[in-house]
């Protein structure tokens, strides 16, 4: 979809670890700007294993505590806000849960730049 950079797990992606991705869009010729933000589709192809269920023993009462999937952190930033230039975008994820194998994450709001739609966007 145009405006949109979707990420797909390959491999299984291990929770609370830092995921940094960038891309290089070119800055549109006026002044609108790109507002991207980040919405995490998850599809939980096998199993969504968020951290186990804490639990713990209180005078002899197991209480049990489960933990909702999110991200723990989830921050765009670019680097150059010159008109026509190009920008580089730069993604931070921090899950509290695997990303399992088609597991993805969407970017959207990337329209009015000057970047055509292509799959073939590098990322690294």
């Amino acid at each position: 979809e145009a405006g949109t950079v979707t990420l797909v797990a390959v491999g299984g992606l291990p929770r609370e670890t830092t995921y940094m991705v960038w891309f290089d869009l070119q800055n549109p010729t006026n002044s609108s700007g790109v507002t991207p933000t980040i919405e995490v589709r998850v599809e939980c192809a096998f199993e969504c294993s968020v951290m186990p269920p804490a639990k713990r023993l209180m005078d002899g009462v197991v209480l049990k505590a489960n933990v909702q999937p999110m991200a723990l952190q989830k921050n765009i930033t670019s680097l150059n806000f010159v008109v026509g230039e190009r920008n580089t975008i730069t993604v931070v994820l921090i899950f509290n849960f695997r990303l399992s194998p088609g597991d993805s994450i969407d970017i959207v709001g990337l329209n009015n730049t000057l970047t055509p739609s292509t799959f073939n966007l590098t990322i690294t």
